[in-house]
């Protein structure tokens, strides 16, 4: 029961990891694009559209 235990304690640590360093790169890789009409916000949609 123990051994269970720590093998999904790891697995849930893994998976936090993982999921931080992909929230991490994706921000970087957005903040560079302000004139992207994929971006989302509407003042870029807008200065773009101009």
């Amino acid at each position: 029961m123990n051994r269970k235990i720590m093998i999904e304690l790891i697995i849930y640590a893994v998976v936090v990891i993982v999921g931080l360093i992909l929230l991490f790169t994706s921000n970087t890789n957005t903040l560079n694009k302000k004139n992207d009409l994929h971006n989302g916000g509407a003042g870029h949609a807008i200065i773009s559209v101009q």
